[in-house]
């Protein structure tokens, strides 16, 4: 199945099940299997690829691209709303 974890595995696990030769209760323990079961037990057979470096993200361009307007704090005025956003 190209590598996939155990979650997606799982999903495709009853539909690809019905072409594998082996006996039945087999086939039903497998699409029994939890994702973490089936992580578990493919630990061993996965391509290890390790983990890549990403260079920073440049965050000034990001800044640059939003508005800041800090003149007029007038909240009486509808339309103003302050929002805080965390990533």
């Amino acid at each position: 199945m190209e590598q996939l974890r155990g979650k997606r595995m799982k999903g495709m696990l009853p539909m690809r099940a019905g072409h594998l030769d082996c006996p039945e209760e087999i086939r039903l323990q497998l699409c029994a299997t939890s994702a973490a079961g089936i992580d578990r037990l493919l630990r061993d057979f996965k391509l290890v690829a390790g983990k890549r470096i990403r260079p920073p993200k440049p965050v000034g361009e990001v800044k640059a691209l939003i508005e800041v307007r800090a003149q007029s704090w007038d909240t009486a005025e509808a339309g103003w709303t302050v929002v805080d956003m965390v990533s």
